[in-house]
This record gives C-alpha cells, sequence and structure tokens, in this order.
C-alpha cells in the first residue's frame, strides 16, 4: 500500500470520528438502538403469550402443520418489521424535531435487507422443513447476508477501492492485497457449501427421480464433487491473482513430485475412477478380502471405507480391489448358499436322518424356498454318518445368526427322536518293546536317577566326615 493511500484512509477515519461526534448524529444512534429494542421486547412478549395460548388449548393433529408455519412466519419476520415501523416513527420525530435523520434512513435500508432475508429463510423453511434448510441457512445464507451487510456499511463510511487495495505481502512476485486475499477465502468457502447443496439435493430430490442403482448415484456423486471442487480451487487460484501460466508452472512441480514419490496416491486415484465407472464394487456390497467379511460403506476416490462384522471400519486403498482377489457375494444378487455338516451315529437311520433335516431347513423362516434347499449322505465317515445341508439366504451378513438357528432346531430334533451325534472315536492298542525309542527314552531316565542317587549318597557321607572333625577330640 502506497503512503497516499495510507494517508487517504487515516483521513477519512478521522472524518468518521468526527461526524460520530456531532449531537445530532449521537442522538439518532440513541433512536436506533431505542427502536431495536423496543422491537426485541414486543417480539419477545408476543413469542411469549402465542406459546402460552399454544399451550393451553393443543390444536388437533389436522392443523399441527399450519400452527407450525405461523410460528415460522412470526418469529423470522415480526422483528425486523417492527424494527422498521419503530425507525419510520423515529423518522417522523427527527424531521420535526431537528430535520436530520439520515443515519436512521440507512439503518432502515439495513433492516430492510435484513427483512427480505427472513421472508426468503422462512419460505425455505415452509417448503423445504426446518431440518433440511437449516445447515445451508447457517453456512451460506446467513454469511452472505453478513458479507453484503458488511459490504454496505463499509462503503458508506469507507472507500471500499481504497480499502480493498491495501497490500499485505509479496509471495512469490505475486502482490496480495485484501481483495485479493478476501476474494480468495471467500471462493473457497462458498465452492465448498456449493458443493454440498448441490450434493444434497441431487442426492435427495433429482437422482431418486430416474431408475439409479446406488452404484451409479455414488460415481456420479463423486465425480460431481471433484468437478465442483476443482473447478472452484481454479477460480480461487484466479482470484488470487495466478494466471494460467502459474498454474502449469506448478503443475509441473507436482508432476515431478508425483514422479518420486507419490506413485501410490495417483495410483489409488485412477484405481478409484475405474472402480466407479467399471461398478465391480459399490457402497452397500458385502465382500470378504483377506477372509475378512464386511459391507462397503463409502467409495472415495483415494479409498473405500469397509464396516466389519465387528463393527470396524477399515479404511482400503482402491489399488488393492485392482490388484487382489475380492469377494463380492451382492454384486449381482444378493442370494448365498450356506452349508452346514452333520454327523450321525451307525445306528441311525439315513432315511429318516435325512427327512428330519430336510423338516428342519424348511421351518426355519430365513431360509429360502427357491433355490430348494438339499441334504446329502456325503460319506461313511470314521466313526458317523455324514450329511451335508445346503441351503439359500439373502442376507450373507446374518448367516452366522441363520446357522446358529439351524444347529440348536437339528439339536432338539435328533434328542427328541433318540438320534446320536457321536464323539470322534479311536482305538490305541501299544505292545511292549515295539517302541524302541520309547524303550531308550526309559533306560536314559533311569540312569539319569541312578547318577542323581549316586551323587546324593556322596554328598551325605561328606557331610558325615565334616561332622567327624568337628567332634572333639578325647584326651
Amino acid at each position: 500500500m502506497t503512503d497516499n493511500n495510507l494517508l487517504t484512509l487515516v483521513e477519512q477515519f478521522e472524518t468518521l470520528i468526527a461526524y460520530f461526534q456531532r449531537p445530532a448524529v449521537q442522538w439518532q444512534l440513541i433512536a436506533i438502538i431505542v427502536a431495536i429494542i423496543l422491537a426485541a421486547i414486543v417480539t419477545l412478549f408476543a413469542g411469549y403469550m402465542a406459546r402460552r395460548r399454544s399451550s393451553n388449548q393443543p390444536p388437533p393433529a389436522s392443523v399441527e402443520q399450519p400452527r407450525t408455519r405461523r410460528i415460522f412466519a412470526f418469529r423470522y419476520i415480526i422483528f425486523p418489521a417492527l424494527v422498521l415501523i419503530f425507525m419510520q416513527v423515529m423518522v417522523s420525530i427527527f424531521n420535526n424535531a431537528l430535520g436530520i435523520f439520515g443515519l436512521i434512513v440507512a439503518s432502515q435500508q439495513v433492516f430492510l435487507l435484513f427483512l427480505a432475508y427472513q421472508i426468503v429463510i422462512t419460505v425455505l423453511y415452509i417448503v423445504f422443513g426446518e431440518e433440511r434448510v437449516r445447515p445451508y441457512h447457517r453456512r451460506i445464507l446467513l454469511p452472505v447476508l453478513v458479507l453484503v451487510v458488511t459490504v454496505a456499511i463499509l462503503g458508506r463510511l469507507f472507500d471500499i477501492g481504497q480499502l480493498g487495495e491495501i497490500r499485505l505481502i509479496n509471495l512469490f512476485g505475486l502482490s496480495l492485497t485484501t481483495n485479493r486475499l478476501l476474494g480468495f477465502v471467500l471462493s473457497l468457502y462458498f465452492t465448498l457449501m456449493i458443493m454440498g447443496l448441490i450434493q444434497d439435493l441431487m442426492k435427495t430430490i433429482l437422482l431418486p427421480r430416474f431408475d439409479i442403482d446406488r452404484g451409479t448415484t455414488n460415481a456420479i456423486l463423486t465425480i460431481n464433487r471433484y468437478v465442483i471442487i476443482a473447478t472452484g480451487l481454479i477460480i480461487s487460484l484466479g482470484a488470487l491473482g495466478l494466471d494460467l501460466s502459474t498454474l502449469a508452472l506448478i503443475g509441473g512441480g507436482l508432476s515431478i513430485g508425483i514422479g518420486f514419490g507419490l506413485q501410490q496416491i495417483v495410483a489409488n486415484f485412477l484405481s478409484g475412477i475405474l472402480l466407479l465407472f467399471e461398478q465391480s464394487l459399490r457402497p452397500g456390497d458385502v465382500i470378504d478380502i483377506d477372509g475378512q467379511l464386511g459391507r462397503v460403506e463409502t467409495l472415495s476416490i483415494r479409498s473405500t471405507t469397509v464396516r466389519t462384522l465387528e463393527n470396524v471400519e477399515v479404511v482400503i486403498p482402491n489399488e488393492t480391489f485392482l490388484t487382489s482377489s475380492v469377494k463380492n457375494y451382492t454384486k449381482s444378487n444378493s442370494v448365498v448358499r450356506f452349508d452346514i455338516k452333520v454327523g450321525v451315529s451307525y445306528n441311525s437311520d439315513p432315511t429318516e436322518v435325512r427327512k428330519i433335516l430336510q423338516d428342519v431347513i424348511t421351518q426355519h423362516g430365513r431360509v429360502l424356498k427357491n433355490p430348494v434347499p438339499q441334504v446329502y449322505f456325503v460319506d461313511f465317515g470314521a466313526s458317523s454318518l455324514d450329511f451335508w445341508i445346503h441351503f439359500w439366504i439373502d442376507d450373507v451378513m446374518q448367516r452366522l445368526v441363520i446357522a446358529t438357528d439351524i444347529r440348536m432346531m437339528i439339536w432338539k430334533a435328533f434328542e427328541k427322536r433318540g438320534i446320536e451325534i457321536p464323539f470322534p472315536q479311536q482305538d490305541l492298542h501299544l505292545r511292549s518293546g515295539f517302541f524302541p525309542i520309547l524303550d531308550e527314552e526309559k533306560q536314559e531316565t533311569k540312569t539319569v536317577q541312578e547318577t542323581n542317587q549316586a551323587h546324593k549318597h556322596k554328598e551325605e557321607r561328606h557331610e558325615e566326615d565334616l561332622k567327624q572333625k568337628d567332634k572333639p577330640k578325647l584326651p
């Protein structure tokens, strides 16, 4: 910033202080504050009376929604409207008394803008609901209002052009002024907020109108998000004063960095794009990777989040899904087969056992009737007749629960009919001298015991000799 700009801003600031020291201006400030306080008191009192009346006379359910809408309109519109009314009264008083009321009129314009803002908010709350509108009310609409009001007030007090040309720092030959830095920050902020708004509108209003599966929806939303972020970043850098040649230089530096140390990030990024377009993996799919079963929660550009049966979120790089084998239980069909093996004693009738198993598997409500469950007599085992049950379910995440229920039902059915599930049985015959290694081990053990006993006798004799030496000799 040059010295001339500094002097101009200082002179404007001194003029502003002198302006607020005038009695007529101070009386107008007091009048504005009184109007705001009176409007706030009346608004609070009216709201209290409305809540009291509503609690004493609860309305029927049919008129609950209209009453809620009236409360919204009352709460958001009455305060700025009352401020404007009281300020108009103050204008009439000052016009008759002093003939000066310019500050009050300027304040009326600000509150008129605030009233229009509150009307827009009220309409949005009524149409879309408070829960959906409130986040964007606070993140987008309210910052826009604050920005507009701030610019309007500063525009009346200072020269906005000179204020925006204040030079803060020089970075790589680029002069960062207040306008550029503020434009960069606001561009980034509103890019993120608008991205969230567009994502929400597409997810809740636009995409549900079309017959699009969840995976395609996620791909559209993800690509749309990164396109908006890239566009907003370019706009923000342009607001900062960077031209395309500078961006090309930065891109060249990034390419060198990617070549040296960011190969994995780029690989995961490209893998994420392939997964989004290929649709081999979608949010909601149940997968088995490295023996771990889980459901895909989110599929982003760099990584995929999988929630396991233990309710643990596992973040997996996208490159893993393209370079390793992954079981997808629900890619084209959610129906999967599950098997249970059962063994019964040789005293049982195989025909009766098969009929019992078939009846049990058919009675379970979570087992699908089509494909038809099957029971196979698979083998004559070492200690049992082995059967194999095949059944189909439509939720692989519940397979352990369903299998547990079926096993309990089989146990009760066998117990009722006296069918035994045998223990594994083996006969072991030992013959003396047949295992020479065992004989050698016994001989070694006997030798060690004899050696230890000899050492013990030797130590006892040594102690006895010491005692004899210590005895006093008789004369």
